[in-house]
């Protein structure tokens, strides 16, 4: 491993963004890109394998960094985008997993400056094909919602809805009232922005 791949890494493990991102996606050195992002976000899982990383808008006039990266999850083809300013903070993250060719679930997830996840909202898709748009395309249907709460890299709790729930890099910005605790302990930041029914 080089030295400057070396002084990222203790730069990214430091916390904050992910300096020397944007030199490393020049030279399209994925090996460093991959080690960079292993060591900056706290709970990476093994198996990922960075696909793309390349220069893009990442928002509306925003130019930034957009690493592809793909693993296999048994049956599960999981497919996670990261965008990242042009100094190498993070701006969002998105996950789609397909299974037989078809998506079967998607969703933002959010991280801190340093790469601690927080949340992420995973959508559950079914087979059928729905209407939207008022009909002038179409969509799958959604079977339901889930918010993931994170602690130390991994999931601790999981709400379900039959509503959306949206987040933001503070935390949860929207708990619909009928969000359902599944799994794990009450999380104290989405229960105190669950809606009240009328």
């Amino acid at each position: 491993m080089r030295l400057t791949t070396v002084i990222l890494i203790a730069l990214a493990s430091a916390g904050g963004s992910l300096t020397g991102l944007r030199d490393l996606v020049t030279t399209q050195d994925l090996a460093a890109i991959s080690s960079l992002k292993q060591h900056w976000e706290h709970g990476w899982e093994e198996g990922w394998h960075l696909s793309k990383a390349e220069f893009k808008d990442i928002d509306h006039f925003h130019p930034g960094i957009v690493l592809t990266w793909e693993r296999q999850v048994g049956a599960d083809q999981v497919t996670r985008l990261d965008a990242f300013d042009l100094d190498g903070s993070f701006y969002w993250g998105h996950e789609t997993t397909s299974r037989d060719g078809l998506e079967v679930a998607r969703g933002p997830i959010q991280l801190t400056a340093d790469g601690q996840r927080t949340f992420r909202v995973v959508v559950h898709l079914g087979p059928k094909r729905v209407p939207v748009l008022g009909g002038l395309t179409t969509d799958q249907e959604i079977l339901f919602y889930e918010l993931h709460a994170f602690g130390q890299g991994t999931v601790r709790s999981v709400y379900r809805s039959k509503l959306n729930f949206t987040i933001g890099p503070d935390g949860p910005i929207i708990v619909p009232a009928d969000a359902e605790l599944v799994f794990g302990p009450p999380v104290p930041a989405v229960e105190q922005r669950r809606r009240t029914p009328p």
